[in-house]
Order: structure tokens, then C-alpha cells, then sequence
């Protein structure tokens, strides 16, 4: 049976200087490639920054310490293979491990932590306008302020449009001509 394992090491002091930790991650990776090894580094040089791997083993699904047996082994490897990238040995913060089933029920789903965001074409269906309408619609002085503003536009919670779209008084048509 395929396992996903990630595994998150946390730094306990920020003492160590984040320089050339991409490049580590990324030797780790390399090193690990018989893994399918997918590497993180967060916020490595603030109290709490963490590195990680994910990693895809296997286990026996007939022996009941599979799993158990398979991230302490997958561990091992990754311990080795992270010092040989010279990174910081910071302790095990985290681990994780998932059945290809479990891995795909949990990508299918949408995060509850995210909101529903939505950008001006996506307003524009809501509303039933052009994108270009929409883009117009968004500069009213009662049309809900962005949650923030991308370099590919401002993004809106969908919630909030859908509020705003009930109380909207749409007009329909263009005006007539004098």
C-alpha cells in the first residue's frame, strides 16, 4: 500500500542563518528521489521557521505496524539524507502519513480555512454581466472592498458579493438617448 509522509522539523531557537536553505531543500529532494520527495521551507530564520519533506513509501498492509514501520524507516532515510544536505538539525515537529485513498479524498475537498475568493469574471457571473461591466460595478461607492489586491486584480469573498448582489438595484438596458 502507497504511503504520502510528510515530516516538518521545527526550528526550537532561530539561530540558523536561512541562506542556501533552498538549495539544501532541493539536494534533499534530489537525494530522495526514489521517494517522489517534495520539499518546504518556511520562514526558516524566525522562532518557529520549519523545513519539511513529503515522501511516498510503501507499507504491508497485512502487517498492522505497516504504517508504523514505514515512517520510522522513511524517517531514517530522511535523516541521513538531510545531513548529507547539511540541513539544520532541527527537531521533529510534525508528522503526517497518508493512504493514496486518504491523499485523494482530502485533495478533492476544498479547505474549510479558504475563503471562497472570487475576482472580477467571477463576479461578472454572479451578477449576470460582462467581465467589463463587472469591472465597472466594483468602483461604486457601495460595492464591498477587496479582501486584496493582486497583481492580477482585486479579489473579493464570494460571501460578500453575494450580500451585496441582493441589495443591488440593477438596472437593466442602456439609457436613453436624449
Amino acid at each position: 500500500m502507497d504511503l504520502t509522509i510528510t515530516y516538518e522539523f521545527a526550528d526550537p531557537s532561530a539561530t540558523v542563518d536561512p541562506t542556501g536553505l533552498e538549495e539544501k531543500l532541493a539536494d534533499l529532494a534530489d537525494l530522495l528521489a526514489d521517494h517522489a520527495a517534495v520539499t518546504t521551507g518556511l520562514a526558516p530564520a524566525v522562532p518557529g521557521g520549519r523545513w519539511g519533506i513529503t515522501v511516498t513509501t510503501t507499507s504491508d498492509p497485512t502487517d498492522p505496524h505497516g504504517t508504523t514501520a514505514a515512517i520510522t524507516a522513511t524517517l531514517g532515510d530522511v535523516l541521513d539524507y538531510a545531513a548529507k544536505a547539511d540541513l539544520p538539525a532541527w527537531p521533529l515537529a510534525r508528522v503526517e502519513a497518508l493512504t493514496e485513498p486518504e491523499l485523494d479524498r482530502l485533495l478533492d475537498e476544498p479547505d474549510p480555512r479558504a475563503p471562497d475568493l472570487v475576482g472580477i469574471a467571477e463576479i461578472g457571473a454572479m451578477l449576470g454581466v460582462s467581465r467589463q461591466r463587472a469591472s465597472q460595478i466594483q468602483v461604486r461607492y457601495d460595492f464591498p472592498t477587496p479582501l486584496a489586491r493582486l497583481k492580477a486584480g482585486p479579489v473579493w469573498r464570494r460571501h460578500d458579493i453575494a450580500v451585496w448582489a441582493e441589495t443591488w438595484d440593477r438596472k437593466g438596458g442602456r439609457p436613453r438617448k436624449a
